[in-house]
């Protein structure tokens, strides 16, 4: 079960990076609850530009990975931008090798997804030396531009959420280095606009 700190907390809409059926959103529906509107972003840039030009009342990010270690530059931008920490959940993380038509595993030529997510299956890659890792801004946002394509000998690495979501097919679930893979994601608000929330009453554990 995912770990979770802190009250939940709900503040719309909440800005996450990716595109549905990414893991940040599985975190954003985790930490504020399913009513929640959450609002996509393409990369983290856009996330925290969303949130100090108050076009997101809160942000979801992730921090840490249990694999790969820290998301390049989440913290630093949280220290720039001076958020405060509302909430934190560690979400299990479960890879799985995606198409848009079924093919074998061993037909597979490109692998796209989140630098993040290669990092998290690297054993699985070496393990299939003819596929060709390259870096997308998401993982489910690679399924979602591949699902765009002809099928052909292209994959995404994303979850089974999303291969639902898209309509992709998974190939082969469970690809990620470790059976205990997780990510630690936390809920931040600018540090003037929580006070004034939390004077309004705006957080708490209403649904």
């Amino acid at each position: 079960m995912p770990e979770s700190k802190g009250p939940r907390v709900r503040m719309d809409p909440v800005a996450y990076q990716g595109a549905p059926g990414a893991f940040s959103e599985d975190a954003a529906l985790q930490l504020c609850g399913p009513g929640t509107t959450l609002r996509p972003c393409r990369t983290l840039e856009d996330v925290f530009l969303a949130l100090v030009q108050g076009e997101a009342a809160a942000a979801v990010i992730p921090v840490e990975n249990s694999i790969a270690g820290d998301v390049p530059g989440c913290r630093a931008l949280v220290a720039q931008h001076c958020l405060r920490t509302r909430k934190t959940v560690t979400l299990p993380i479960v890879h799985a090798l995606v198409a848009s038509s079924p093919i074998a595993v061993d037909a597979v030529r490109e692998v796209h997804s989140h630098p993040m997510a290669l990092a998290q299956c690297r054993r699985f890659l070496a393990a299939h030396p003819r596929m060709l890792s390259v870096p997308a801004f998401d993982t489910a946002g690679a399924l979602a531009e591949l699902m765009r394509q002809p099928p052909g000998t292209a994959a995404a690495i994303a979850s089974r959420r999303a291969a639902a979501h898209w309509g992709g097919v998974v190939l082969q679930d469970g690809i990620q280095d470790r059976a205990d893979n997780c990510t630690e994601f936390w809920l931040v608000t600018p540090t003037s606009l929580t006070a004034a929330a939390s004077r309004q009453g705006d957080f708490g554990s209403k649904m």
